[in-house]
């Protein structure tokens, strides 16, 4: 799973959630909050309790936060990106890591070229935003050919218009 490690990142129970954004509507008058959550796009089914306990809170104190959450490519699907819309999940960040399929492979992301492309297209006609897509430059394996792979990701990205900004990290063993 690259970055994020389910098994590290416990999922916070919806009630306890629901105390925490109403804490911060309430005492700290937050209107934008992040969910620094790796795998939160993961469980479908975490994502709708999550989404109902931000119902629960807009109801209760009349205000609507935006959200803004790490979100996988291999995860966006057509009820993750309502449940996204639903909450107010203005941006996400993604790691996209490559724009080859060969490098993809070769850090075993799990991902591909076209499943980075459809989530963020999918993302898009959900009114969300990618504020930032993670790139990984140098891997092993890494060619002339797999870097030009990318840079043609990158514009193809560009033209979906929803991506904000890329980040790309050298990778330094």
């Amino acid at each position: 799973m690259f970055c994020s490690i389910e098994q590290i990142n416990p999922k916070r129970p919806a009630a306890l959630f629901e105390a925490d954004i109403t804490s911060l509507i309430q005492d700290h008058d937050a209107d934008h909050i992040r969910i620094n959550d790796g795998d939160f796009t993961a469980s479908v089914k975490h994502m709708a309790s999550i989404s109902a306990a931000v119902k629960q809170v807009n109801e209760r104190t009349g205000k609507t936060p935006s959200f803004y959450c790490f979100a996988r490519a291999d995860e966006i699907d057509e009820d993750r990106a309502r449940l996204l819309e639903t909450m107010n999940v203005r941006s996400v960040f993604i790691g996209y890591e490559s724009g080859s399929d060969t490098m993809l492979r070769s850090m075993r992301k799990g991902t591909t070229r076209e499943q980075n492309l459809a989530a963020t297209r999918l993302l898009k006609e959900h009114g969300i935003e990618v504020i930032c897509g993670g790139l990984v430059l140098g891997v092993e394996g890494e060619t002339p050919e797999t870097l030009k792979e990318t840079l043609d990701f990158v514009r193809r990205l560009k033209a979906v218009g929803n991506v904000h900004a890329l980040v790309a990290t050298p990778m330094i063993p």
